[in-house]
């Protein structure tokens, strides 16, 4: 997958990766509900004998991690989406927040959709007609 591919190189285009950022337009976020998931980069129940792939170059950053974390990417995901449920939080936004232990592969994604859904269906449900 090309990191690139959508919002481009985050040192030349840092501009447009802060406008899509969610953490720098929290405030627009504080009458939405938001499903806030991500592993922790450690091994989950949910990950194979190998949980992620070797990526080169991240060899020192997976030895600095904490204790057990073979996921340096979800480890970052997992700090920001702390960091973004803080946020959301101190604005008494409707924030619902799962950090688990996991990395970015199996079926994570389809398993916190289905937690998410309710949540989901109840916000379509409220939301205003127009």
């Amino acid at each position: 997958m090309d990191g690139y591919a959508i919002f481009g190189d985050p040192w030349e285009q840092w501009k447009v990766w802060l406008n899509w950022d969610p953490f720098h337009h929290a405030d627009g976020l504080r009458d939405t509900p938001v499903y806030l998931a991500s592993g922790d980069g450690t091994p989950g129940p949910l990950d194979g004998p190998d949980p992620e792939p070797h990526i080169p170059g991240t060899e020192k950053w997976v030895a600095l991690a904490g204790p057990g974390v073979v996921s340096v990417t979800e480890a970052v995901c997992a700090e920001e989406t702390r960091m973004l449920s803080g946020r959301l939080t101190s604005m008494r936004a409707p924030v619902t927040t799962h950090v688990y232990p996991g990395t970015h592969t199996g079926t994570y994604g389809y398993r916190e959709l289905r937690h998410a859904l309710p949540m989901l269906l109840a916000a379509l449900h409220d939301r205003p007609r127009r």
